[in-house]
């Protein structure tokens, strides 16, 4: 990398340190044979550095508009100088004819040209180095507006840190000379995705004939959403690995499943599923907190929990009759004691699930009421 461009103020600054680093910069660069390309004045910063260049009978080239040299601010006994009509035009010949670019402290001029090569640097419009030569911190609260934009979701992360920064003008050369740009299509299909509308996923958890299943028809015939069942999921599982598919064997397969992946493993295959279809989706039935934990980091999701009283709970799950459903009362209080509560997290921890709910729902009464306390609640998120 040999043609440099030099962004910096046509003022001196008040502290005689940034003509010191100016000077550093300058012997730094012509120690290494580069060639200078900046703004072409013969004041401020930008001359200091130029008369360095020139000691040292390194290459000087400018670009000065017109009406400026006209103010009589231009250039004398350098190499090349062009002359142009235009503010943007004596950017683009820059831009054109630099191989890196290197801000120095300088005014609204400096951050411009700064600026405009960090924009053609983030769209691969060229693929140059930009830096910042940061004398006595100049550029420090520059640098924390950037982070803060970053933090903010303004400027990728990435791209924040294709800004090269040094006080050093080694260090600075040696980084703008391994520089590598971010690739274009990758921020480009994040921003895509950034900027698409984001799913609705609800969960659902609770207690045994609570009424899980009451709130997901709910959800699919008047609000559209797409269902994922665990249990389904599950049992497409227990029929592949040739087993019969009871309350038994629904739990042991879950169990493995996520001792041999991971907490999360069932809701997440479901999430994926979901995020293919594209449309709000509900996922039942929710059973550990790993499961809480890991849709809760994927966007938008809500968990509801229902819960009724357990004869009642006993009533309904006689009178649907799953294959799963047909046992004594002492063993459905059984059944739901072990899966209230479980220290290992891959296996189910209903007591916890509900406690994380966003929404908890005592369905004792009717269908109509326990719909209108779902409908109260989306009105709320909405």
């Amino acid at each position: 990398m040999k043609k440099i461009c030099i962004f910096c103020g046509s003022s001196m600054g008040f502290d005689t340190i940034y003509r010191e680093g100016a000077v550093k910069l300058g012997q730094e660069m012509a120690n290494r044979q580069c060639e200078l390309l900046y703004g072409a004045a013969n004041v401020g910063l930008m001359k200091v550095i130029a008369d360095v260049m020139l000691e040292n009978k390194r290459k000087v080239i400018g670009t000065i508009t017109h009406h400026l040299k006209n103010l009589h601010v231009g250039a004398d006994g350098i190499d090349e100088l062009y002359v142009v009509d235009t503010m943007a035009e004596r950017k683009k010949l820059l831009e054109d004819m630099a191989e890196g670019f290197i801000a120095m402290p300088g005014g609204f001029g400096t951050l411009d040209e700064l600026f405009e090569v960090l924009v053609l640097s983030q769209l691969r419009v060229f693929d140059k180095p930009v830096a910042l030569y940061n004398v006595k911190g100049y550029f420090d609260k520059l640098i924390e507006y950037i982070n803060h934009a970053v933090e903010e979701g303004f400027i990728r992360k990435e791209h924040a840190n294709n800004l090269i920064v040094s006080d050093d003008p080694k260090e600075l050369l040696d980084r703008m000379e391994k520089f590598q740009p971010v690739t274009v299509g990758k921020w480009i299909d994040d921003i895509h995705k950034e900027t698409e509308k984001p799913l609705t996923i609800i969960g659902i958890t609770g207690t045994l004939g609570a009424g899980k299943g009451t709130i997901v028809d709910y959800l699919i015939k008047e609000k559209g959403f797409v269902h994922y069942s665990v249990r389904a999921y599950i049992a497409e599982e227990i029929t592949r690995r040739g087993m019969e598919v009871n309350r038994d064997t629904l739990t042991l397969v879950a169990n493995d499943l996520r001792a041999s992946h991971s907490p999360s493993y069932i809701t997440d295959q479901l999430f994926e599923r979901a995020k293919k279809a594209g449309k709000n989706a509900v996922i039942e039935s929710v059973r550990t907190p790993g499961e809480i934990y890991s849709l809760r980091q994927k966007g938008k999701f809500y968990l509801f929990a229902v819960d009724a009283d357990q004869h009642l709970r006993y009533e309904r799950i006689h009178l649907r009759g799953s294959e799963t459903d047909h046992v004594s009362f002492e063993t459905f209080k059984a059944n739901e004691e072990r899966e209230m509560s479980n220290t290992d997290p891959t296996k189910q921890n209903l007591g916890v699930c509900i406690k994380e709910a966003d929404f908890v729902f005592v369905n004792n009464g009717t269908i109509e009421e326990l719909h209108q306390q779902v409908e109260n609640v989306l009105m709320k998120l909405q």
